[in-house]
């Protein structure tokens, strides 16, 4: 998606099913999030490493950021079914800020930061 304010827990869904697989993404949120659970276990289980990446990520909302934490949780077993990848301009460091985004604590305590220092 171009536009990452515009991100949502359908369209990251529908994302990963259009991705990992060649059936249609579900119509209902509770079905797509199961979906989507079924298919990285299964890809964990046949040995693939599924990795999401998304480019521009300072411009997504603290919302779609605790979605992507739920996504990271998703685990086979003991290992994690997805890893995720942010790539965003230096304002991206400023929402893994604990003193100014407490209600991120629990995304910021779980991501590791790399910065160029270009």
């Amino acid at each position: 998606m171009i536009d990452k304010t515009r991100i949502t827990a359908a369209s990251i869904c529908d994302a990963i099913v259009m991705d990992l697989s060649d059936e249609k993404p579900k119509a209902k949120h509770e079905q797509k999030t199961r979906q989507v659970e079924r298919l990285l276990i299964a890809r964990s289980k046949a040995g693939c490493h599924v990795c999401l990446l998304i480019e521009e990520s300072q411009d997504l909302s603290v919302r779609i950021l605790k979605l992507l934490k739920r996504f990271y949780e998703i685990e086979d077993g003991y290992k994690k079914a997805m890893g995720i990848i942010l790539i965003g301009q230096p304002e991206l460091g400023s929402l893994f800020n604990e003193a100014d985004h407490y209600d991120m604590r629990e995304v910021i305590r779980r991501c590791q930061i790399a910065e160029s220092k270009d």
